[in-house]
């Protein structure tokens, strides 16, 4: 029997966490594994004469995420690629959140006496809405590129239900304008899904780099040396 931790990118959710792990424990040869979202880390516990740490990872591939074999300078390295991408999620975040307050402001404006357009300017309306939606989409394309990924691979995960949300609303309120129906739209529902499901990424990507920091400082206090 071996033993092999592993780092795993791109898990994003339980349902991500899960759909390995249910990988893992159909796989002929593995006698133990354990999947950790916080962390996105996995320890194996294998049959050497089944199994071998490379179909491992290329099992983890095919379910649609990327794993490689955990060792202290990837750890060391990880930690640093986690608080660049908490960086980016909050610059991404403040730009989403501005054309969002701008889209509010038209879409809603109207309940606080904020009357930007007159009631027979519904389509002008419907497209400005759309047009500052257009910015949060392209930011927050991520959502929609591995959500709907992981539903073709019938692993729905978070990303899938943001993705498959935001579209709806997307898709009805185009349709609404073209029709000449409805005088409201859906767009700022698209909006603000992607925003504040944005704010719980940003934490949780902070969450991870602080917990990759913790993991580190545990493996320095691994004694380089041993008399037996």
């Amino acid at each position: 029997m071996r033993k092999e931790n592993f780092d795993i990118t791109g898990m994003s959710c339980s349902a991500c966490s899960a759909a390995v792990q249910r990988a893992m424990d159909k796989t002929d040869g593995i006698v133990k594994a354990e999947v950790n979202l916080l962390s996105n880390s996995m320890t194996i516990v294998f049959d050497e004469n089944v199994t071998n740490p490379d179909k491992i990872i290329r099992i983890v591939e095919n379910t649609g995420y990327k794993a490689q074999i955990k060792n202290k300078k990837l750890t060391e390295r990880k930690e640093d690629e986690l608080k660049k991408k908490a960086d980016k999620i909050l610059i991404r975040l403040i730009i989403s959140c501005f054309f969002l307050l701008l889209l509010m402001i038209v879409a809603m404006g109207n309940m606080v006496g904020i009357n930007i357009f007159s009631s027979h300017q519904h389509l002008l309306k419907g497209a400005v809405e759309a047009i500052l939606l257009i910015p949060i989409v392209v930011l927050n394309f991520k959502f929609f590129s591995s959500g709907f990924k992981a539903l073709f691979r019938l692993n729905p995960n978070m990303d899938s239900l943001i993705a498959v949300g935001a579209t709806a609303s997307i898709i009805y309120s185009v349709w609404q304008m073209l029709s000449g129906g409805a005088h409201h739209y859906y767009f700022e529902s698209a909006g603000m899904i992607l925003a504040f499901i944005t704010i719980g990424k940003y934490l949780e990507s902070k969450s991870k780099a602080k917990t990759t920091s913790a993991v580190t400082k545990l493996l320095d206090l691994t004694p380089k040396t041993s008399i037996i």
